[in-house]
């Protein structure tokens, strides 16, 4: 159980950071970049907003939402904390473009740019910003800023919505009907550590995090700046998967992540695989929780052991099975579960993470006011992952989008990735009963074509990896043994 903090005298009540805020805020005090961990929502108007209007529904939004307000506070000898401001200003900035006629495209990528580049210093508040662009006499774009530390994206439509309302009419009052000091304050009365016996024992066995050995130099560490491959699963194979995924009596997610840990499987010559995937953390926890803004999710191990003959039926299950099984334990920090593995000594458990959405927020808008789908809105991101998976459900689509860390990956290979990962979920449309091993990552052309070295990737690793897979680990492990001969011989 986490004890309620002490109080300063004449200060607000301070909190605890939850376990997904603690690694956020360790993971960004150590980027190499500024722009790790932040969201870049941009919404389009059609034509030039009341500007002083604008400015206030903004505003409007930073005093409704308390998690807006969140201030972050890491004192000396001290556990970092947190607390709600109670007067803040919204950073609100307007770039005038009403003149320019040319070379609007280039300069918004530029404004992106940059403004990533500002970062935010962690221990100031707000930890969010707008910026408004005249482009022409009739268009804008608003520029939504934001830290993961106080936000996550279940919470955007419900501030886009608020703002929208302020937008249209100022007198209206809006409040929330929870804040996410409620879920604070519920956090504070769970015992959290009680998950780590779970996992603990879901990941024994396992010494490494799972990597996919497509970097471009192994010599390279990780950039920080990430580029993006999209990539959609047509209707009529979207509309298969949600069948067979029905058929297990499983979810959409776990065929997501199922065929995520096939294509692990196969670069990594292992039947045994080791990814994160996020949870929303909403669910069985205060009332409201849906419409609370904050940052709620956690991500999380998932472990998919592929058998000998094993089907992908089978295999969804026993994923189903796991995913059942860790529920009660979506809040466990994640360095608590690092610390009871055998992965205490790594830098990071997971060398990919996938993240599924049922429905971005601009799905989620445009469902409940038709007027959002005639707005043009995107989100960039730069997860602090070397690559990150997203899948999330558009109408009758699902749409995927890979982010890579550049220093690590290069395009083409990214692209690989993401063509070959659509390849194992149409085969999973198609039938749930072919075994693992015949499911392929290329399609029949390629595939006829592949060296007999590429071929062997696709069989599921009931056989010894290759030499670069040796002599890669035996380099990361120092003095441990990499070879070990009949005789009893070894090589370091």
């Amino acid at each position: 159980m986490i004890e309620t903090l002490p109080l300063r005298s004449g200060a607000t009540l301070r909190y605890p950071l939850t376990a997904t805020q603690k690694g956020i805020l360790m993971d960004s005090l150590v980027a190499s970049e500024k722009g790790v961990n932040i969201e870049q929502i941009i919404w389009q108007f059609d034509q030039v907003p009341d500007l002083e209007r604008l400015k206030q529904a903004w505003q409007s939004a930073l005093e409704s939402f308390d998690a807006l307000r969140l201030r972050l506070r890491w004192p000396e000898s001290e556990e970092p904390w947190q607390e709600i401001a109670d007067s803040v200003r919204m950073p609100f900035r307007v770039i005038d473009w009403s003149t320019v006629t040319t070379g609007q495209s280039v300069n918004v990528k530029r404004i992106l740019a940059e403004d990533r580049r500002l970062g935010f210093d962690l221990f100031q508040v707000p930890l969010c910003r707008v910026t408004v662009v005249s482009i022409g006499r009739f268009r804008a774009l608003c520029l939504w800023t934001i830290h993961h530390a106080i936000i996550d994206g279940g919470s955007y439509a419900t501030v886009l919505e608020h703002v929208r309302s302020q937008l249209e009419q100022p007198a209206r009052v809006l409040r929330p009907v929870a804040q996410f000091a409620d879920f604070l304050s519920w956090t504070q009365q769970q015992q959290f550590h009680s998950g780590t016996g779970f996992y603990k024992e879901l990941l024994a066995g396992i010494d490494e995090p799972t990597l996919l050995p497509l970097q471009i130099d192994n010599t390279v560490v990780a950039h920080g700046t990430c580029a993006a491959c999209l990539a959609k699963v047509p209707a009529d194979i979207t509309q298969k998967l949600l069948e067979r995924a029905r058929e297990a009596g499983a979810s959409t997610n776990t065929i997501v992540q199922l065929a995520w840990g096939i294509v692990l499987s196969r670069y990594a010559c292992a039947s045994d695989v080791l990814f994160g995937a996020t949870w929303s953390g909403r669910p069985n926890t205060v009332e409201h929780a849906n419409d609370i803004v904050g940052p709620f999710i956690n991500t999380l191990p998932v472990r998919v052991q592929f058998l000998p003959d094993q089907t992908v039926r089978e295999a969804l299950i026993a994923l189903r099975e796991q995913h059942l099984a860790s529920r009660p334990f979506h809040h466990t920090p994640i360095h608590l579960i690092k610390a009871a593995s055998g992965l205490s000594r790594v830098a990071h458990l997971f060398g990919t993470i996938v993240v599924f959405e049922y429905q971005r927020f601009h799905s989620i808008l445009g469902a409940r006011d038709v007027r959002w789908n005639r707005d043009y809105l995107a989100s960039y991101s730069q997860p602090n992952y070397p690559l990150t998976l997203a899948v999330s459900g558009n109408g009758a689509e699902l749409d995927l989008e890979l982010d890579y860390d550049i220093a690590l990956y290069d395009r083409t290979r990214a692209a690989q990735l993401i063509a070959e990962y659509l390849r194992v979920l149409e085969q999973m449309a198609q039938s749930l009963d072919q075994p693992i091993v015949k499911v392929r990552l290329q399609d029949d052309a390629t595939y006829i074509g592949l060296t007999a070295t590429e071929a062997a990737r696709e069989i599921v690793a009931q056989r010894p990896c290759p030499v670069f897979t040796i002599l890669d680990g035996a380099t990361r492990r120092g003095d441990s043994v990499a070879i070990e001969a009949d005789d009893g011989g070894t090589l370091s």
